[in-house]
């Protein structure tokens, strides 16, 4: 119904490969500038387009003579936009239809939650999430997985936060074509100053949880984060060598710490609004102690929004084991980002210095 979390793609949403890379005009000005990324609506590689005007120069001046090699390479740049033109038109209209089928299947995904009418997008979500009235839709885990976070969570006391409940469709489907249901929370995702307020509401909501029991159907899953998750904790080997991530392994030492139901991705899933309590949103289960939650957004925070490490080490001191669960954290995110193909290895330099210090 709309496309995968994850895939690499232009600005126009087109997928992209090694061979199309966006053409690079030069000095040209603001105006001819427009003018060529409109004529040419699409990506050219230099190496191809090179090759094309040499294919067709070559022959030209070999029978007509060599002043004829700027009009075979003007020639060639016209056949280039009819054949981009011609091509994004055949992508508009393909995109028109789809966007077409998908609007209609959203509707009928929405209807079977009572609601009638085709929502609004959500850009604060990554992963495709809509607004339909009092409702927000998302790509669905594990059908298990979701009916058993509709039954327990509402068990969870607010304790100075707000919690996002899964809502069953009209027939009681927890899971309706791949597409799960819960409620919409007013809020806006944190700037870099909240990340101590994130960690309060992460140890708050933690000790609101501790009463679920453990799900069975985290044993069961196979995706990129169960596996990372796994290998933090010395339940499975790593899939792949890497010299960065044999440096967090050498860290990890033994911890002996109670494990209970987390939120594993707490960092961009918790909404503020003025004078409402914090807001959490899709939760992440995973089985774990409380502190790992903690150290997964230090983590995050320091890797991939720059957060000065200070003051959130600072905070967290007072949690047992705190640098071993950020080794933990930092494994497991490390594994999970190799495995989905979105890891920058010059990010981690930062992240692995500080495991390395708080191991000590």
């Amino acid at each position: 119904m709309s496309r995968p979390p994850g895939l690499e793609s232009d600005e126009g949403g087109r997928p992209t490969t090694a061979l199309l890379r966006r053409t690079r005009f030069g000095r040209l000005g603001s105006d001819r500038r427009r003018l060529a990324t409109w004529l040419y609506r699409g990506t050219i590689a230099w190496p191809i387009r090179l090759a094309s005007w040499a294919l067709v120069a070559i022959p030209v001046a070999l029978l007509f003579g060599w002043r004829w090699i700027p009009v075979a390479i003007v020639g060639t740049e016209l056949a280039w936009i009819a054949g981009m033109q011609w091509s994004g038109f055949r992508q508009r209209r393909r995109d028109a239809v789809l966007e077409v089928e998908q609007a209609e299947a959203r509707r009928i995904v929405f209807a079977a939650f009572g609601f009638a009418g085709s929502g609004e997008m959500l850009h604060r979500h990554a992963s495709f999430a809509w607004r339909a009235g009092d409702l927000v839709f998302k790509a669905a885990p594990r059908g298990d997985e979701w009916a058993w976070l509709g039954d327990h969570l509402p068990t969870v006391r607010e304790d100075g936060f707000r919690l996002a409940l899964p809502v069953p469709a009209l027939d009681g489907r927890w899971v309706v074509d791949r597409w799960c249901a819960q409620t919409w929370l007013a809020g806006d995702h944190p700037v870099q100053d909240r990340w101590l307020d994130v960690l309060a509401l992460c140890e708050r909501f933690h000790r609101a949880t501790a009463h679920l029991p453990q799900p069975s159907f985290i044993e069961e899953r196979t995706h990129p984060w169960a596996v990372g998750d796994r290998v933090a904790w010395g339940e499975a080997e790593p899939p792949m060598p890497d010299p960065w991530l044999d440096r967090l392994l050498d860290l990890r030492r033994p911890v002996s710490l109670p494990s209970q139901l987390i939120h594993g991705d707490l960092t961009d899933n918790v909404l503020f609004a003025h004078d409402l309590a914090p807001a959490i949103i899709d939760p992440t289960p995973y089985w774990r102690p409380a502190g790992f939650a903690s150290a997964i957004v230090v983590h995050d925070a320091v890797r991939w929004w720059d957060a000065d490490p200070g003051p959130l080490v600072a905070a967290n001191a007072h949690l047992e084991a705190f640098p071993q669960l950020f080794v933990r954290a930092a494994i497991y995110r490390m594994v999970t980002s190799i495995a989905v193909g979105s890891d920058d290895p010059e990010t981690r330099r930062e992240v692995v210095d500080l495991a390395t210090w708080l191991a000590g």
